[in-house]
């Protein structure tokens, strides 16, 4: 072999390794595809996040719904009231911060003292949206969604007794129209229904905004919605940094497009 030919021979096993630019591109190549993959397993989570958070409202609607056929058309309670002598067992237990225990005790949910739901729903995780992992004094919150004020009102304690409140399923004009369960913001579910004044520019109890800046709302003929928020002061609260802390009302700009939605699904004015 010549001189020349082992030269060209040193030149060819010399091109069967990498540069070290090759290895930078390959490298680059590699992340930018884990960077796609990756955040299509996020949108695939999120999705089926959301999916899973329809159905719990789709199972518990459905439970509103069967409620007032064993009852006389009474609905389902949405607090503890005591009227003329009668107690109605709201369809869950809760409380208001900082009294943690109904947000951490699972009795709460499953047991037909505290529960009317307990006798048809026997799965806790019904309760709970799967994105929630808000923490209540280091253990996770047992209940994402809150049931409509007016619905199961049995009390003139009601918010504002200018608006109509449903006691029976003949009570409510257009099933379609008015919503029975929200998924709530994770620092603020608290009581078992969603307090929204009718007249004060001011959330109290927010919307859920985890899945795309949205939530889902079931609603009196059994369909659930998915509701994409559209202000930003709806996407962005967050002003409590836990569970127990932070201020409560939430003040908005008059005529805030969220608010007034959730209003007009919520009740109507009385004559």
């Amino acid at each position: 072999m010549t001189i020349d030919s082992q030269k060209v021979d040193c030149r060819e096993q010399a091109r069967t390794g990498f540069s070290l630019i090759e290895l930078l591109v390959v490298i680059a190549i590699i992340a930018i595809l884990a960077g796609l993959i990756l955040a299509a397993v996020t949108r695939s989570r999120a999705s089926g996040q959301k999916t899973e958070c329809i159905s719990n409202q789709k199972q518990l609607v459905t439970t509103w719904a069967q409620y007032p056929v064993d009852r006389n058309d009474e609905l389902v309670a949405n607090w503890h009231w005591r009227v003329r002598g009668k107690r109605y067992v709201p369809w869950v237990t809760g409380v208001g911060h900082p009294n943690t225990s109904a947000m951490t005790d699972i009795s709460f949910l499953m047991d037909e003292q505290f529960a009317a739901f307990a006798p048809y729903l026997k799965k806790p995780e019904i309760y709970k949206c799967p994105s929630n992992r808000e923490k209540v004094e280091g253990t996770e919150a047992i209940r994402s969604y809150a049931m409509n004020q007016y619905m199961g009102c049995y009390s003139d304690r009601a918010f504002d007794t200018n608006y109509a409140r449903f006691t029976t399923a003949a009570d409510i004009p257009e099933p379609t129209q008015y919503f029975v369960f929200a998924d709530i913001n994770q620092k603020f579910v608290c009581f078992p229904f969603m307090i929204l004044d009718m007249q004060k520019d001011e959330w109290h109890h927010p919307p859920a905004t985890a899945h795309n800046y949205g939530g889902t709302l079931s609603f009196a003929d059994g369909h659930v919605e998915y509701k994409r928020w559209l202000e930003d002061t709806t996407k962005g609260i967050a002003w409590h940094s836990s569970w127990n802390i932070g201020p409560h009302k939430t003040p908005v700009k008059a005529g805030d497009r969220d608010l007034a939605w959730i209003r007009e699904r919520q009740t109507f004015r009385l004559n």
